[in-house]
């Protein structure tokens, strides 16, 4: 004997297409019960089974390549964002597909993000603009990378003339204009834009912005 919340359950996994026996084992119970609680006008033939049969075998299928598909390309280094824009699919698809152990921790992903972005970075142009006279922070600045990125990409017999260097680049951060820097953030400019006109970092900027504006 089945209460009527099972016997409602089984009616309605057996409309969706799921087999008497895979409902016998979803449930736990047999499948003779399961045969019970199915009004005789609701059974499906033996052709209407097997057509049902092939259908979940397809759509099984279906579902297994999807999974491999997300497990391959966030092994590739792809946070659970990308696969889905990768996919065609929700980030929450791609979450259910991942098991637990094959997921990375918050820093790992933003560490392999940090490399793919870094190995994106214009080499060739990062040392011209180094021997023009352009500091690491600058640099940095210009990227959206660490100076130290920067400074890996930069050949040890590379030299950056301070002859070269305008009033800007050679100032420290001590010497900062913070009237000129403040007036200008109050008219709308950004502390990034900011950083990048003075070649400094926007941490230096911050600190010349009074926490009221």
């Amino acid at each position: 004997m089945v209460t009527a919340e099972v016997a409602g359950l089984i009616r309605r996994r057996y409309r969706e297409g799921i087999s008497i026996r895979a409902v016998a084992m979803e449930l736990g119970i047999s499948k003779n019960t399961v045969q019970q609680q199915l009004p005789p006008g609701e059974r499906r033939s033996a052709v209407e089974a097997a057509r049902q049969r092939n259908k979940n075998r397809s759509e099984t299928s279906e579902a297994e390549e999807l999974r491999g598909e997300v497990i391959r390309l966030y092994r590739s280094g792809m946070s659970g964002a990308e696969v889905a824009s990768t996919l065609g699919i929700t980030t929450s698809m791609v979450w259910s597909r991942l098991p637990q152990q094959l997921r990375r921790s918050r820093s790992v992903t933003a560490s392999l993000i940090g490399r793919r972005v870094a190995d994106r970075l214009p080499e060739r142009e990062i040392i011209e603009r180094y021997e023009a006279g352009e500091s690491l922070t600058a640099l940095g600045v210009r990227y959206g990378v660490h100076p130290s990125t920067i400074r890996r990409r930069i050949p040890q017999g590379v030299t950056r003339p301070r002859g070269l260097l305008s009033p800007a680049q050679r100032r420290g951060p001590h010497d900062l204009p913070d009237r000129e820097i403040r007036q200008r953030y109050r008219n709308g400019e950004s502390a990034y834009s900011l950083a990048k006109a003075f070649a400094v970092s926007q941490t230096v900027i911050r600190r010349r912005i009074p926490d009221d504006e």
